[in-house]
C-alpha cells in the first residue's frame, strides 16, 4: 500500500449503494468497517492473553487464526445480508415451483410476494396459511 490510504470512500459509498438496493441491511459503514478491522486485529493483540486463558500453544493458535479466516468472513456477511431478499426469492418458488419464475419474483416487491404467496392454489379452495 505504501503511502496510500485505503478506499475508505469507495468503501462507504458502496455498503450505502447495498443498503439502498436492499441487499445488505441497514449499517453505518464507519460502524461496519471498525468491526471488520477489529475482528482481524484483534487476535494477533489479544493472543498471549488468549493463550493464558485457553492455555494452548503457538500451533493450536495458529490452527485456530487458520479457520478463523473463514469464520470472520461469513460471520460479517451473515450479520449484514439482508434475510427478506432471501425470504423473497425463497417463498413464491417453494410455494409456486411450476407457476412462478425467477425472473417473475425478481421483479416482485415484498407486498407483492407476500400476497402471492396467500393466494389459492390451483386446486384448492382455502388460501394458504403460514
Amino acid at each position: 500500500m505504501g503511502n496510500r490510504k485505503p478506499p475508505v470512500k469507495k468503501f462507504i459509498d458502496d455498503v450505502q449503494a447495498e443498503v439502498k438496493k436492499g441487499v445488505i441491511k441497514p449499517v453505518n459503514p464507519l460502524q461496519l468497517l471498525l468491526n471488520i478491522i477489529s475482528l482481524c486485529v484483534f487476535p494477533f493483540v489479544a493472543r498471549p492473553m488468549f493463550q493464558l486463558v485457553t492455555n494452548i500453544d503457538r500451533a493450536m493458535f495458529d490452527k485456530i487464526l487458520e479457520q478463523r479466516k473463514g469464520e470472520v468472513s461469513k460471520f460479517i456477511i451473515d450479520a449484514i445480508k439482508n434475510s427478506l431478499i432471501t425470504k423473497r426469492w425463497l417463498l413464491p418458488l417453494m410455494v409456486f415451483p411450476n407457476l412462478v419464475s425467477a425472473q417473475t419474483v425478481d421483479r416482485l416487491t415484498l407486498p407483492q410476494t407476500y400476497d402471492l404467496a396467500h393466494k389459492e392454489l390451483p386446486g384448492h379452495k382455502n388460501k394458504r396459511s403460514w
